[in-house]
């Protein structure tokens, strides 16, 4: 009875990674017919609407991984790859250990298998998303405070923007300077509301977002840009500031379990040891 328990257990998780890898399949043939589709919209705008219904639930996926690919700075074709490299270790994972292993052995690497199915495109998109709003916040202050200046000097939002995205490459990262330039760019062909709003989803920054915030109130209530920027400004190097502080208070800690696990433990074996075996720590002198 527990065997096959076992072997329904496995079936059913061995099922599951490969459920995983044919709906990725199937999207990726989805997003290809789309794709082919609007290739010929100049010619077949009529019979576009006829091959390709999207729902609502399905367009909203797609923009909703758009947006996170966005953020962490991926092409969704790297991040396919990615996916279906998981999928197929996870799969290989699965199957293998019942070859080598002992039943229950293999069973658990089988779970660790679908967790990792499941799991791990996800994971492998934060970590990428949290490394790039790293970057961008790393660079942020010194971004606003060479906005501020120019601001100061006289000149408008968006010549302080071309100005900072043109000589400002040696100062800022490479990620912030694309983003100052597309923003820029939507700035000149489209509605500040819509550029704002698309640059808090592009990069993901809770700086920037409370920034987009700030800047679109401004447009309503008539509030200079030079004053939310370097209310932001403050706000960064603040937070900065109390990250150091908390790392700086944690190196005694660090330091005294260092010593406590290592240091003392080696002292006392170098003056107990030669004790007990009769010798002195001078070595006899």
């Amino acid at each position: 009875m527990i065997n096959t328990l076992l072997l329904a257990l496995i079936f059913t998780i061995i099922m599951t990674i490969v459920w995983l890898i044919y709906k990725q399949y199937q999207k990726a043939t989805y997003m290809r017919q789309i794709v082919s589709a609007l290739k010929s919209q100049h010619d077949e705008q009529n019979m576009i609407l006829d091959q390709v219904t999207v729902p609502e639930h399905k367009i909203n996926k797609t923009q909703e991984l758009k947006w996170k690919l966005l953020q962490a700075g991926i092409e969704k074709s790297e991040y396919l790859q990615t996916q279906w490299a998981i999928y197929a270790t996870a799969l290989i994972l699965a199957i293998f250990p019942y070859f080598f292993f002992e039943l229950q052995t293999s069973i658990m690497l089988t779970i660790v298998a679908l967790l990792i199915a499941v799991f791990a495109p996800n994971l492998y998109l934060d970590s990428a998303k949290k490394e790039r709003v790293e970057k961008i916040d790393h660079d942020l202050s010194s971004f606003l405070d060479l906005i501020i200046i120019i601001l100061e000097s006289g000149g408008g939002l968006k010549n302080s923007l071309n100005f900072v995205a043109n000589e400002a490459g040696d100062i800022l990262s490479p990620i912030l300077i694309n983003e100052i330039k597309t923003l820029e760019n939507e700035l000149s062909n489209s509605d500040s509301k819509t550029a704002y709003d698309n640059l808090a989803k592009r990069t993901g920054s809770k700086y920037i977002i409370s920034m987009v915030d700030f800047l679109k109130l401004a447009e309503e209530t008539g509030m200079g840009v030079k004053t939310i920027f370097e209310n932001q400004a403050k706000e960064i190097k603040d937070a900065e500031f109390f990250a150091v502080e908390k790392k700086a208070a944690t190196v005694n800690l660090s330091l005294t379990l260092v010593v406590f696990l290592f240091l003392l433990p080696a002292l006392a074996a170098f003056i107990v040891l030669p004790m007990r075996a009769g010798g002195s720590i001078l070595g006899g002198f």
